[in-house]
C-alpha cells in the first residue's frame, strides 16, 4: 500500500493520464467531429447518417472506465484485471498505461514497469511522443524500486527461455538481472532438446538476488553442440569453446548400428570360411584316393583327369577358406572396435543446488532438490 504522498502522486499521474489519454478511444471509434455551424437554410445539406461503432472498441472503452473507477478506489486487482480485459478486447495506449498505474499501486513494480515499457513502445509506433515520453518517465522511476534475480549458468543452452511464474519473460531482458514481483516466484528455464529446471525465489523490492542454474538434462541422445555454451559467455545461437569444432549431432548411436552390422557380417565371414575348409578338407581326401604319391609322398601327382580335377577342387576350397577367414575376422574385429567407441558417457548424478544470496533487506534462498 503506498504512503499518502506516494498515493497523491500517483493520483496526480493517473489524472494527467485520464486526461491525456481519454480521446484514444474516441478516435478509435471512429467518432464524427462536432458539426459545423448551421448553413442557411437554403444551402442546408442533408444530414449524414452517424459512422457505426466498433462493438470491439465500445467494449474496451466500458472496461477501460470500470478500471478507473476500481483504481480510484483502491481495488488494485480488480482495476488491473478490467485493464487487462480492456486491451485483450482493442488494444490502446490508455489501458496499457493504466494498467501500468495500477500494478505500480499494488507495489508489483516489475510487472508495472514491463507494462510502462509495453505503452512506450506501442506510443512510439502510434508516432504520439507526448505519451510515449510519460511511459518511460515513469518506467525509468521505478528502476530503483524494482527487485532483480541474476542467473548463473553452468552450461547455459544458447537458445533460452525464462518462465516466471508461468509467463513467457521476454529474450532482451535475459542480458540483465530480470526483474521481479515482491513474493514466493517460481522461476523456470526451458531449452529445447533439454528437460525444464525450476526453483522457488522470494523476491524483494529494490535488492537484487543470484540464482545458480545446474547443466541442464537432455531429453534425448541428440543434441546440438551449438545449443550450448559455457557459462552464458557466448551469445545465444554462437558455438562456445567447448562446442567448437563438435559435430552437429551425436555420432554413437549411428557408430554403434555400424558396429553391429560389422559384427554380423564378420561372424558370417567366419562361418563361411569354416564351411569351405571343410570342403577342402573333403577334397583333399578324395584327391588322395586319386592320385598316387611321389617318391617322397606328396600327392601332388595326378596323372589322370579326375585326379587333377580333384586337386584343383581342394586347392580353389582351401583359398576361398582362407580368404572368407580373413574378411570375416577383419569386418568383426572392425565392428567391436565401432561398439566400443560408441559406448554411452557416464549420466551424470542428478544435482541439488542451494542458493542463499544476502540482499539489502534480508536474504534469498533458491536451489534444486
Amino acid at each position: 500500500m503506498p504512503t499518502r504522498a506516494g498515493f497523491v502522486r500517483i493520483s496526480a499521474a493517473c489524472a494527467f493520464i485520464a486526461l491525456a489519454l481519454a480521446p484514444s478511444f474516441a478516435s478509435a471509434q471512429g467518432a464524427t467531429p462536432p458539426p459545423p455551424e448551421p448553413a442557411p437554410a437554403a444551402r442546408e445539406p442533408a444530414a449524414e447518417p452517424a459512422a457505426p461503432v466498433d462493438p470491439a472498441v465500445q467494449r474496451a472503452e466500458e472496461l477501460f472506465l470500470d478500471g478507473r473507477k476500481e483504481l480510484e478506489q483502491s481495488h488494485f486487482d480488480v482495476a488491473c484485471q478490467r485493464f487487462t480485459e480492456s486491451m485483450s478486447a482493442h488494444p490502446s495506449i490508455a489501458a496499457q498505461l493504466n494498467l501500468g498505474l495500477c500494478h505500480e499501486n499494488a507495489g508489483r513494480f516489475a510487472t508495472a514497469q514491463r507494462a510502462y515499457r509495453h505503452a512506450q513502445d506501442m506510443a512510439l509506433r502510434a508516432n504520439d511522443a507526448e505519451r510515449a515520453a510519460a511511459a518511460s518517465e515513469a518506467a525509468t522511476a521505478l528502476v530503483p524500486r524494482v527487485g532483480r534475480v541474476a542467473l548463473s549458468f553452468a552450461r547455459r543452452p544458447g537458445r533460452v527461455e525464462l518462465w516466471i511464474d508461468g509467463k513467457r519473460v521476454d529474450a532482451i531482458e535475459l542480458a540483465q538481472p530480470v526483474a521481479i514481483d515482491p513474493g514466493d516466484r517460481v522461476i523456470e528455464v526451458r531449452a529445447a532438446g533439454y528437460r525444464a529446471w525450476s526453483t522457488h525465489a522470494i523476491g524483494v523490492n529494490g535488492t537484487s538476488a543470484a540464482v545458480a542454474v545446474p547443466e541442464l538434462t537432455a531429453t534425448k541422445g541428440e543434441v546440438d553442440p551449438r545449443d550450448l555454451t559455457d557459462g552464458g559467455d557466448a551469445a545465444p545461437g554462437e558455438l562456445s569453446a567447448a562446442a567448437k569444432g563438435a559435430p552437429h549431432s551425436d555420432w554413437r548411436p549411428g557408430m554403434r548400428t555400424a558396429g553391429f552390422v560389422a559384427l554380423g557380417v564378420g561372424g558370417a565371414g567366419i562361418v563361411v570360411g569354416a564351411v569351405f575348409g571343410g570342403l577342402a578338407l573333403s577334397a583333399k581326401g578324395d584327391m588322395k584316393d586319386k592320385c598316387a604319391a611321389d617318391g617322397d609322398g606328396n600327392d601332388q601327382l595326378c596323372s589322370s583327369d579326375v585326379g587333377q580335377r580333384a586337386r584343383q577342387m581342394a586347392e580353389s576350397r582351401a583359398g576361398a577358406s582362407t580368404l572368407a577367414f580373413a574378411l570375416g575376422g577383419s569386418v568383426a574385429a572392425l565392428g567391436g572396435l565401432a561398439l566400443i567407441m560408441a559406448r554411452p558417457a557416464a549420466p551424470a548424478a542428478p544435482a541439488t543446488a542451494i542458493t542463499i544470496a544476502p540482499t539489502l533487506g534480508g536474504a534469498m534462498i533458491s536451489g534444486t532438490f
